[in-house]
């Protein structure tokens, strides 16, 4: 876990070193910190492609599309997150993808949204 809130500063080094040691990078983010989130996100998906990264949070919920359109992410869980993305962990784990992902609440994934009911 990298709190870079508590870090204090956008450590590049330390960020890439976390993910490459990581089956799947999960960022929170809000309005006000969307722009470091995009930045982090997209740094991780430059240097580790393959690498699953999931976003919750506010901003990501309310605005699902911008985020999908202006970062790498490759998952965003809409509304409260815990249980998501414990399923997902499960999910990618087994490598079951399709129709396993639209059993998730709140999950969007790149190339379709998911929109619970």
């Amino acid at each position: 876990m990298l709190d870079l809130i508590a870090l204090g500063r956008i450590d590049e080094a330390l960020i890439l070193k976390k993910a490459n040691s990581s089956n799947l990078v999960g960022v929170s983010a809000n309005s006000l910190n969307w722009p470091t989130a995009r930045l982090v996100v997209n740094k991780i998906k430059t240097e580790y492609p393959d690498l699953p990264v999931v976003l919750g949070g506010i901003h990501p919920t309310q605005y699902t599309e911008h985020v999908f359109t202006s970062s790498a992410v490759d998952f965003i869980i809409r509304g409260e997150g815990e249980a998501p993305l414990v399923k997902l962990v499960e999910t990618l784990r087994t490598k079951k993808r399709r129709p396993v992902f639209n059993e998730i609440p709140g999950l969007c994934w790149r190339d379709r949204y998911f929109m619970p009911v």
